[in-house]
Parts: structure tokens; sequence; C-alpha cells
């Protein structure tokens, strides 16, 4: 399988997301990146919004699919 082509910020994102699939919260100037992965690799990268954040409050989650995994690290390597 051929690597995709990122961006340098796109690279930082990914490298950002947990290779397991587990969700990660406060990704910071990363934003705009996951973003843009999730706009440009459908079914890659799932955002959820929600009670993430301490104590409670309203935060973005973000994590690599299966889908995703496979795309970007290989098979899970």
């Amino acid at each position: 399988m051929t690597a995709p082509r990122l961006t340098p910020a796109q690279q930082r994102a990914i490298d950002w997301i947990p290779k397991d699939g587990a969700w990660r919260i406060k990704p910071g100037r990363l934003s705009a990146a996951l973003s843009s992965l999730w706009l440009n690799f459908p079914g890659c990268v799932e955002r959820n919004w929600g009670k993430h954040g301490p104590r409670g409050g309203w935060e973005s989650a973000w994590r690599l699919t299966p889908a995703g995994i496979k795309q970007f690290h290989g098979d899970g390597e």
C-alpha cells in the first residue's frame, strides 16, 4: 500500500492521535489539521463532541478508526 500524501501539519496530527484507536482530547493547535484529515480521508478519523473535558466540560475527542489505523500505520504496527 502506498502511504498517503500528508501535509506536515497533518503528519503531526497523525503522530498525536494514539495508534491503537483510543480517544484523545485537547489537540490545541492541531485542530485544523485534524479537521483536514477528517475531510480528506473519510472514515479514517473520528471526532466526538461531548463531555470529555475536566469535570465533565465539553471537548472534542479525536481518534483513528480501524480504517485510519490501517491507512496511516499499516496493519496496526
